[in-house]
């Protein structure tokens, strides 16, 4: 069973075109319906069910459910027999130059429970787009998504999320990462668009010479809620840590920007939090945290809250621009910062704002 027009339509509001790239997989409320791999990279790269996964490879026991706890709280417990989700596995020593798909839509349904497991085998590399999405018909949603990314020694993974939910679903996604020696695992994280409700912590574990790094873009508006919450464990000597975020609030919008990075090796990481409110019924809370462990680490945090400053205002009406172009053109500048492995349509989409 193929994607229908709307659903389609869906996938592209994400920035999800199932037939282009290296590898595409779509799932549509509780159903799988695209699962393909792009000829040119057959024995490169495996997509496909995790269920089907579970049956060809003796359930995944090196992978599944080891990095997270299934009782760790309502939500694992909910995908302890998971509708569905994506198993990717890139082969060792393997480049993807086109990037690998995933898209995930609520339509119809209620509920969705994911779990999804990617491996990148020693000295690999993968671009992955991923996005998320529901129609807006759906009234009180529920997303639960359960993801464990094992980064191989001297692979990288960069990871783009696009979440484009709509105004009343309850969307709770559980990521945890393991980076082995010299390996690199980059996340950009976009919601531009309301959401009811979303609270997520990944956590990220780093080995010698390896690096993580969280790049978040947030959107706050109308009475949504945004909890984000980074944690990177540096317990490998040279290991790096990184934590970008960027947040605008409008209307009753609410976002918490939560960071930690624990330095139990010689290590070095930053936490830079940074955010706009535009209207005095929005609420940010930015909750930077480094935890030094051993004398050899470098640890930072800077984090800052304000509003559009009057003086570039004035400046740009000056220009010939009305107050709410202005305030557009600020505030995309203000979002726009650097991040590797971004599609175009992206970076087209922050600007926009």
């Amino acid at each position: 069973m193929g994607l229908t027009n709307e659903e389609h339509q869906l996938a592209q509001s994400c920035g999800i075109e199932p037939m282009r790239g290296s590898g595409s997989y779509v799932f549509v409320d509780n159903r799988k319906v695209v699962e393909r791999i792009n000829e040119k990279y057959r024995g490169i790269v495996e997509i496909m069910d995790i269920n089907d996964a579970l049956k060809k490879y003796d359930g995944l026991k090196e992978y599944y459910w080891k990095l997270v706890d299934p009782n760790k709280n309502e939500f694992t417990k909910m995908a302890i027999k998971p509708d569905g989700g994506y198993f990717i596995r890139v082969f060792k020593n393997q480049c993807l130059e086109l990037p690998l798909e995933s898209c995930i839509i609520l339509h119809r349904g209620r509920e969705q429970h994911l779990h999804n497991i990617v491996i990148a085998e020693e000295g690999s590399s993968v671009t992955i787009m991923s996005g998320c999405t529901a129609h807006n018909s759906l009234i009180d949603g529920l997303h639960v998504g359960v993801s464990e990314f094992f980064v191989g020694k001297n692979a990288t993974v960069n990871f783009t999320m696009v979440h484009n939910w709509n105004e009343t679903t309850v969307v709770r996604p559980i990521t945890a990462i393991k980076v082995e020696e010299g390996g690199t695992y980059i996340s950009n994280y976009l919601c531009m668009k309301s959401a009811k409700d979303i609270k997520t912590a990944p956590h990220a574990n780093c080995s010698k010479n390896s690096k993580a790094i969280f790049n978040t873009v947030l959107y706050g508006k109308k009475d949504s809620l945004i909890d984000i919450g980074e944690e990177i464990e540096l317990n490998g000597d040279n290991s790096v840590g990184e934590i970008n975020s960027r947040a605008i609030l409008e209307a009753d919008s609410k976002i918490i920007t939560r960071g930690k990075i624990i330095g139990a090796s010689k290590s070095k990481g930053h936490i830079e939090c940074r955010g706009i409110v535009l209207s005095d019924e929005a609420e940010l809370r930015s909750i930077p945290e480094i935890d030094a462990k051993n004398s050899g680490v470098d640890l930072s945090h800077e984090a800052a809250i304000g509003k559009i400053a009057e003086k570039e205002l004035l400046y740009l009406m000056s220009r010939g621009l009305d107050k709410d172009k202005a305030t557009s053109l600020i505030v995309s500048g203000f979002l726009n910062m650097p991040m590797p492995g971004v599609p175009e349509w992206v970076k087209v989409e922050i600007s926009g704002k």
